[in-house]
């Protein structure tokens, strides 16, 4: 389980880094080209693109999906794109660390690790498949709320994977300590050799578990004043132990 000190300050979900938003090609593409269209406007017209029967049964098995694979164009560089993507970690509900691996068109790929922020950066990250050979990634760019380590594909490690039970990323943290990031491998076989998603359907299915989820919240009951202080208390102990780290 990750521990909950290593949550970082004012942390947010790595949902929209981790997203290949790329529009459909074709008269949908051009369009947008041709329009100065809001993000509103845009995710309105990627949800009308798919058939919603699709969207709605990909949105049914989404939240037990462990790895997905999603592809579409780059329409910056007018490159054909596939993003395999683990599932998220999370801490009381928040994304602390992602992992993804990026194959474009003609052969290039990457893999890219999303981390919280206060690691130590001159002594880099190692990426381990179960109790294999580690591999080194390298830092490539930090934010105030997460940073971005790359390593190198190759094809020994995708067959590690496609073998392993979990992928681990272990970086060092302003006190010297390891601190392991543990993907689980399940599902990761079948979504990297699927055929994969269209990025717009995988959009649209998003959508829907959002709006499930708010519809959901919506009709549960009010949290009793002794849940809401045991919650109150959490968090209390929570911020404590992060600022004593």
């Amino acid at each position: 389980m990750l521990p909950n000190t290593f949550l970082p300050s004012g942390a947010r979900t790595l949902a929209a880094v981790l997203a290949l938003v790329a529009l459909p090609s074709g008269a949908l593409a051009q369009q947008a080209e041709g329009e100065q269209l809001t993000p509103e406007q845009r995710l309105q017209q990627i949800i009308e693109s798919v058939d919603p029967a699709e969207a709605s049964a990909l949105a049914d098995i989404l939240p037990d999906i462990t790895w997905i694979k999603v592809c579409g164009v780059d329409q910056r560089a007018n490159q054909a794109v596939c993003n395999i993507r683990a599932r998220e970690l999370q801490v009381e509900g928040v994304t602390v660390a992602a992992l993804q691996i990026i194959e474009a068109e003609g052969g290039d790929s990457q893999m890219v690790t999303i981390l919280p922020t206060r690691l130590q950066i001159p002594e880099g990250v190692r990426g381990q498949v179960d109790d294999g050979a580690p591999v080194t990634g390298s830092f490539r760019i930090c934010y105030p709320q997460n940073c971005f380590v790359e390593f190198e594909v190759n094809e020994a490690l995708i067959d590690a994977m496609k073998g392993g039970g979990e992928f681990t990323v272990t970086a060092l943290n302003e006190a010297g300590r390891a601190v392991p990031f543990a993907f689980s491998l399940s599902g990761f076989t079948a979504a990297y050799d699927g055929e994969g998603y269209e990025s717009a359907l995988l959009i649209a299915a998003e959508q829907i578990v959002r709006q499930r989820a708010v519809e959901a919240a919506a009709d549960a009951p009010p949290p009793s004043n002794e849940l809401q202080d045991a919650l109150e208390e959490r968090a209390r102990e929570l911020r404590e132990r992060m600022q004593s780290e």
